[in-house]
This record gives structure tokens, sequence and C-alpha cells, in this order.
């Protein structure tokens, strides 16, 4: 229904700017026995600076039916020039070529209502373990594919913005990297702040659950131990008296 691409169909000459979207109160209706797509992400156009997308915010929530086959698609093709794809692609025939990568930006997804069959609309923090299950089968993200972005469906905390913004998704105050990513046991968290102040990191499942607490101080690195987390996504927070923001990690 609605298919967000970086590729530039009029012109090479177009230049690249960093995008950002925001998806609100809308109804995705969908047709019974169709297979449709609510979101589909494509990374066409590589390489691409990529903003922050949202679908749904706190009183601007979207709704999707249950009709539809899968709610969010992330594309998870990449090294393929464009002008061998006009098969799947018609509206890419006789245009600039361009070569495909990953789509890598996490799409924001938790604020929202969704029909999984189950006679009524559910926001997933709110759903039981056999209806998320069924949600993750209408989702086509990093789950299926680890080199893809993940459709963040579950954590309440991922869903909010940072304040005092100088450019998009990264704080006035500051900001902070992580590595390895993929991790297997020990996560760097190294962070850079304007001021020293008294900071906070912690880390969350995609259920929206803190399970580590870590006590910090500005511009130094901080360990933190994975080794004892499941494999999986999780989310790390800085928080400080001025603001939070938030880097996602794949545990291995």
């Amino acid at each position: 229904m609605i298919t967000v691409n970086t590729k530039v169909l009029q012109s090479s000459a177009i230049p690249k700017v960093h995008n950002t979207a925001r998806f609100l109160s809308n109804q995705f209706l969908g047709v019974a026995g169709a297979d449709g797509t609510g979101i589909a992400f494509y990374n066409h156009d590589a390489p691409a600076t990529m903003g922050l997308y949202v679908v749904g915010e706190p009183g601007r929530e979207n709704v999707f039916n249950a009709d539809i086959t899968r709610f969010f698609y992330v594309d998870n093709s990449n090294g393929q020039t464009t002008s061998t794809l006009t098969g799947t692609y018609p509206e890419y025939s006789g245009i600039f070529n361009t070569t495909t990568a990953y789509w890598t930006q996490n799409i924001l997804a938790s604020q929202n209502y969704y029909d999984i069959g189950a006679g009524s609309l559910l926001q997933p923090l709110l759903m039981d373990g056999a209806q998320r299950a069924t949600l993750a089968n209408m989702v086509i993200d990093q789950l299926d594919d680890p080199n893809t972005a993940m459709v963040v469906l579950y954590s309440s905390t991922l869903a909010l913005q940072p304040r005092n913004t100088t450019r998009p998704g990264e704080p006035e105050w500051g900001t902070f990297d992580i590595y390895p990513n993929p991790v297997t046991a020990g996560l760097n968290v190294q962070v850079y702040t304007r001021k020293k102040q008294p900071l906070q990191l912690r880390v969350f499942n995609m259920s929206g659950v803190c399970l580590k607490t870590l006590q910090a101080g500005s511009n130094i690195n901080v360990r933190v131990d994975m080794a004892g987390l499941p494999a999986g996504v999780y989310a790390i927070e800085l928080v400080t008296p001025e603001g939070s923001t938030v880097r996602q990690v794949l545990k291995r």
C-alpha cells in the first residue's frame, strides 16, 4: 500500500538528501485473499542516507487490518543492478541504473493497532505470546534476514524521541557508539557528552523489559556483559538529566 524506496526515478542528477518520514493516523484496510503489504521499505539506490522512520505515535496510531498479508516488509535485495529487476519493477525500465543494498534503518512501529485475526485491534505490548507469534509472521525484517533492519514493535522506550536535537536522531547534549555489533559477549559503549553529568545505561529486550542498569560517567568507555543473554535484538539506552537516546545491538 505504501512503498518507501531510496531510488530516484526521474534523473541521476537529483541530489540525495537525508530522508525521514512519519506515517500517522492511517487505516490500512487490505482486501481479503489478496497478497498485500502495508508498508514496504526498499534501498534500491545505494549508498543512501536514511533518517528516522516512525509508524504511529501515541494519540496518532495507525490501524492495520487482518486482511493484509504482511504488515511490514523490509527488503533484503543486495548488489543487484536495477536494470535486471524490470520484470518485478517495470517502472525501472529506461531510467538511470542503480544498485540495490540492504535496508538497514530500523522502523519504530510499536504505537499502532494490529488486527491479527483475534477479532479485536491490539497494540503489541498488550498481546500475549501466541498473538505476538502471529504478528511476527506478518512482518519480514531482521528476524528473517540479519542483514536488514528491525521493525521495532514491542519497546515503548524505542518510540521515544530524544529532546533538543540538532540533526535527525542525535541529541544536542551528546551521543554514544556501541561495538562490536553484532556482539557475542562484551559490548563496548563509548559515551560522548559536552559536559560532565551523571549517566545511566539501560539494556532492554524487544518486549520492553529492562534487563540491566549501569551507572556511567561522561566521555568514557563502558563494557556491558551480554554473554548471558539469549540471541536476539536489544536496545541500549543512554539516559541523562537532559534526555535519552537509543541504539540497537544484535546479540548472537
